[in-house]
């Protein structure tokens, strides 16, 4: 059990790369070959989203180790 403690911050890594794996299959789809700007800013803002999410579950799971 101490072994499964030890190594949870890797379960963080599954969302991560489901994440970019989904991404990635839009972007190779065609999602920002239009050239359309609201497809780049979705595409942006999809990116900060995902990167605030990231740091909350880190800032998170960081607080519960320390504890």
């Amino acid at each position: 059990m101490n072994r499964l403690k030890k190594f949870r911050f890797l379960l963080l890594l599954l969302p991560i790369a489901l994440f970019i794996s989904l991404l990635d299959g839009e972007i190779l789809n065609g999602f920002l070959s239009t050239g359309e700007l609201t497809d780049h800013y979705s595409y942006i803002g999809l990116l900060i989203v995902a990167v605030i999410v990231i740091i909350y579950f880190v800032l998170q799971f960081d607080k519960k180790s320390n504890s």
